[in-house]
């Protein structure tokens, strides 16, 4: 091996910056400081320089492509595209970004870019121009683990929201707002100290859902985003298809295009139709055509969706929970079931009547075949609800209920008892879709997760009144 150089490069009257050769080509690129770059034979003769409009900018990496291009960066964050006869092809500035590094793919069509905090995007080669752009974090979001919470300033949402943050993790709302409002994630906020990443946007709208999903490292996703009024879907059923599941499609089509693997999907007690029997565990068959109401088969048609899924993604981890009528309110009092519009649920609905917001109220069926005649639920305290969202976040499809069942005249009556109020209401005929009598058996999440629901009747009575 010889130790002469093989040839001298000269040109350059300021430090070397940047250095390519290539053999098959017979050329050698180099660059300075003050803008120079230049290319030489390998026998070290001057072929040409690159024009360049910034003279005071420094070329820091070179990358000749397949096409007898060549990319220079200039001070970590200007791309200039020229041919090899040293014309100015294409320029691109990347606003506050220092890239690092640039490595050509699929036959020189695309030009794989990145650089600090965590920043890669894929580009055109042929014009600089960006065609993907990789979720970016810095050091502190890496410690972060971000939990998209889509309709996340509702009732259940709201109440995850703090739960999250409670457990370590950095939540981000998007919610459309149709039946909650912004002022309750600046409650939230007041509650836990922390400012809320929100976003005001239909899950619908696939293109701003997608750029979340570029902005942020998505570590799971709690979907609470739904239309859930039994009543109104018989009457609106296309709206509760087209809502319900649309929104869930789009989560999963974000979830595959930015490889997010766990997914937490709020479904609902109503997917087990008329009871078989009592209390309903995990086991109890849901039968499409047994279900009574279009929401309870939009939480149906979702749950098959996400069982589909997983066979394709075998990788991810994907729970559904299905909730069993929640009621009650933040203990603080500054949260909780608050609707635009009157309310399709029965608590906050004689809440309503007795703050005096309403004269009386409706029972919907007073000849069911129950203790009194009136409809039999489960229900259990939304704080308890949203405990369990944490607990299930490495599990599977569970019930959340407290195993215990009322009437709708027990409830009124517990809510009298605590509020020292008297509701007035009127008998009603059954609705559509109602069933007599539904209450949950949780063993299941019991056993797997340690979770068990903690707050009572009364307590559930008193948080809403403090509400």
């Amino acid at each position: 091996m010889n130790p002469s150089p093989a040839a001298i490069l000269t040109g350059h009257d300021r430090e070397i910056t940047c250095l390519w050769i290539s053999a098959e080509l017979g050329i050698v690129l180099s660059g300075s400081e003050q803008s120079l770059v230049l290319q030489h034979t390998l026998n070290g003769d001057i072929l040409r320089s690159f024009e360049n409009s910034s003279k005071i900018s420094t070329p820091r990496l070179l990358l000749p492509s397949n096409d007898d291009d060549i990319i220079v960066c200039y001070d970590r964050s200007k791309l200039c595209l020229y041919t090899l006869s040293g014309k100015l092809m294409r320029q691109a500035i990347f606003e506050d970004e220092t890239i690092q590094c640039m490595v050509l793919k699929v036959d020189s069509q695309y030009t794989v870019i990145g650089g600090d905090r965590g920043f890669v995007q894929i580009i055109r080669t042929h014009d600089l121009q960006p065609v993907y752009a990789y979720p970016q974090c810095d050091a502190s979001d890496q410690k972060k683990q971000y939990v998209l919470v889509p309709g996340g300033a509702g009732f259940i949402g709201s109440h995850c929201v703090i739960e999250l943050i409670t457990a370590g993790y950095a939540p981000i709302v998007v919610d459309n707002e149709h039946n909650s409002s912004a002022e309750c994630l600046k409650r939230v906020e007041q509650i836990t100290g922390c400012q809320i990443i929100n976003y005001k946007i239909d899950c619908l709208d696939l293109e701003n859902l997608r750029n979340i999903f570029k902005k942020y490292l998505i570590y799971a996703i709690i979907n609470c985003a739904a239309l859930k009024s039994v009543g109104e879907s018989v009457q609106k059923s296309i709206l509760y298809y087209k809502n319900n599941i649309g929104c869930l499609l789009n989560l999963l089509t974000c979830m595959e295009e930015f490889n997010v693997k766990n997914f937490l999907f709020s479904s609902s007690a109503t997917v087990y139709g008329t009871p078989k029997y009592l209390p309903l565990d995990e086991k109890h068959p849901c039968i499409g055509d047994a279900i009574t109401n279009p929401y309870g088969k939009s939480k149906y048609i979702c749950e098959h969706i996400l069982k589909d899924t997983i066979v394709a993604h075998p990788e991810w981890n994907i729970i559904l929970l299905r909730y069993f009528n929640p009621v009650g309110a933040h203990k603080t009092g500054l949260i909780g079931k608050d609707p635009i519009g009157k309310s399709n649920n029965l608590m906050p609905y004689i809440a309503q009547i007795a703050v005096g917001r309403l004269p009386y109220g409706n029972i919907f069926g007073t000849h069911y075949d129950t203790s009194d005649g009136t409809g039999v639920r489960d229900y259990i305290h939304v704080v308890d609800v949203a405990i369990g969202h944490i607990a299930a976040m490495k599990q599977f499809e569970m019930n959340c209920g407290l195993k215990v069942s009322y009437s709708v005249l027990e409830m009124i009556k517990a809510l009298e008892k605590v509020s020292g109020k008297i509701i007035s209401y009127r008998e009603c005929s059954r609705r559509p879709g109602d069933l007599a009598t539904v209450y949950a058996d949780s063993t299941l999440a019991a056993q797997e997760l340690g979770w068990t629901a903690q707050r009572n009747l009364d307590e559930m009575c008193e948080d809403l009144w403090r509400w």
